[in-house]
């Protein structure tokens, strides 16, 4: 009885102990902050293969992770308001990916994702006012379904201008 109370009593601590580490790699974990500028636009990929642009990729240049590509196409839409911004998000991926819309008191006010190669283009129509302060976040599924932020895009106030009226599209195309 007594052998069978410390076998647990270790499986507990180092259970504890593994928590502890993850726990505390996690802090080292932030989020990395991104602009429009960072992002691959190459418009003329969307839609099609993902090699149609791996051999324009200036990793260099740009603040998303080694492997990660995130392309962006902005259009006209006839029917927005000018104060009106539509957000468009999909995936060719298999894992998990979402966009969020964080406004600038840190509530969620939009949520996109796909998964399991679900590239269906999602889209939704926003008040640009309610962009004021806002960011995006760029979020990619992790093992066991644990999903983590990875980038944010804050909106500046010179980019809600650009985007007012305006229809922007974000494709996840490489993890």
């Amino acid at each position: 009885m007594r052998q069978r109370f410390s076998i647990s009593r270790l499986g507990s601590a180092l259970g504890g102990a593994v928590v502890a580490l993850g726990m505390a790699g996690m802090s080292a974990m932030a989020l990395e902050a991104i602009s429009f500028e960072d992002l691959t636009n190459l418009s003329v990929c969307v839609g099609q293969s993902v090699n149609c642009n791996r051999h324009y990729i200036d990793r260099d240049s740009t603040g998303l992770g080694l492997y990660d590509e995130i392309q962006y196409q902005v259009s006209n839409n006839s029917e927005l308001a000018n104060d009106e911004v539509e957000l468009g998000f999909r995936s060719i991926l298999d894992w998990a990916k979402e966009v969020r819309v964080i406004n600038a008191d840190g509530r969620q006010l939009v949520k996109m994702e796909a998964e399991d190669k679900d590239s269906r283009l999602r889209r939704t129509t926003i008040k640009a006012s309610d962009l004021e302060g806002a960011k995006l976040v760029f979020v990619k599924g992790r093992m066991f379904g644990v999903r983590r932020e990875m980038y944010e895009m804050p909106l500046t106030q010179d980019t809600l201008e650009k985007l007012s009226g305006r229809r922007v599209t974000f494709t996840w195309v490489r993890d």
